[in-house]
């Protein structure tokens, strides 16, 4: 939502609740904002949408600043 192209959360919170499909078992944060952002506000917004567009259930991972993400199989 700013100048440099990042994507703010209230952003991703409204995308989610209007346009995540219904089949949505795992969602993942990535590329959060190390100097805007937190990872327990990104997470929050996400749930928020998540619950708005009626899904439960949906694993919500956070990618780390650097590195893989380690997934359950």
């Amino acid at each position: 939502g700013g100048d440099h192209g990042h994507l703010a959360n209230e952003q991703s919170e409204e995308i989610l609740a209007s346009a995540a499909p219904r089949s949505l078992r795992t969602l993942v944060l990535a590329h959060l904002s190390k100097r805007n952002n937190t990872p327990e506000l990104a997470y929050a917004a996400a749930e928020r949408g998540l619950r708005r567009r009626g899904l439960s259930g949906v694993e919500i991972l956070i990618a780390p600043p650097r590195g893989p993400l380690t997934v359950r199989c």
